[in-house]
């Protein structure tokens, strides 16, 4: 098939059933290079065995029927229940104890979410020409308190960016969260700027705002080094924010206080 064509049936069905093949895969660690593109976010890397799998979202409707009638009255106007009736059917995911949960969330892509509001902290660099800034997602880059690291992770953190939230190409921004930095000199700084700065190149357009979050205080540092070494850029660099992979931020306009406001956006998962 290709882009244009009208849909089959059977096409759709074959498509669904690859997909639970790539799920029953994925829960053992053993996905191949042809997975890749079904694969949102980093490989699987728990270290344990998986004894039990439930479904959340949009799909858990056509799979556990919480809702009054069938969901064969239902028009959703997409694969879900021809997944749903895939995941049922597959010989590979059978062999996971299946846990139907209390509550599904239904569509995921309404979202079951917390806003947070957090200040930043004052020694900021932002370019407040940029501001304010919605729905930005962050890519989380964790330097486990080694520099040499963190900064070869820098380019591969970058890569994979573009891979979840710009996979056309289409100059979808988003925000770089550096955690776990060691203690940094001024040369140390001056190296990260570099990498960063080297490596957004491989971005469809560079020349963006370049959002930074920082867990430690040293905001105001690498976004003056940043700005020295490419005048041109637009940066906003701001600290003493905790994010988390996959989350989207709100970043608001510079206070008389020199901070910005921070509104956290989360999918939550009870624990």
């Amino acid at each position: 098939m290709k882009a244009g064509d009208s849909w089959y049936q059977e096409h759709i069905k074959r498509l669904t059933d690859y997909m639970a093949e790539v799920i029953a895969r994925m829960l053992l660690r053993k996905l191949t290079d042809a997975d890749q593109p079904l694969l949102l976010g980093h490989q699987p890397n728990w270290p344990f065995d998986i004894d039990v799998v439930m479904f959340s979202g949009g799909i858990s409707e056509c799979l556990y029927h919480y809702e009054a009638g069938s969901t064969e009255t239902v028009l959703y106007d997409d694969i879900g229940v021809m997944l749903a009736d895939s995941l049922r059917e597959s010989q590979a995911l059978s062999h996971w104890e299946w846990v139907k949960p209390l509550e599904t969330v239904r569509a995921t892509v309404l979202g079951a979410g917390t806003e947070t509001t957090e200040i930043s902290g004052a020694t900021i660099h932002v370019d407040e020409r940029d501001l304010p800034i919605r729905n930005l997602p962050v890519y989380q880059i964790p330097f486990g308190k080694n520099l040499s690291k963190g900064l070869a992770r820098i380019e591969t953190g970058i890569i994979e960016a573009l891979e979840m939230y710009d996979s056309q190409r289409e100059g979808q921004n988003f925000a770089l969260y550096l955690m776990e930095i060691p203690y940094l000199g001024f040369r140390d700084v001056q190296e990260i700027a570099a990498a960063i700065l080297q490596s957004i190149a491989l971005k469809p357009q560079p020349n963006q705002p370049l959002v930074i979050i920082l867990e430690s205080d040293h905001a105001k540092v690498l976004g003056q080094t940043l700005m020295v070494q490419r005048p041109d850029q637009s940066i906003i660099c701001i600290d003493q924010i905790k994010v988390e992979h996959g989350d989207y931020i709100d970043i608001g306009h510079l206070l008389q206080t020199n901070v910005v406001p921070v509104v956290i956006k989360t999918l939550t998962f009870h624990d």
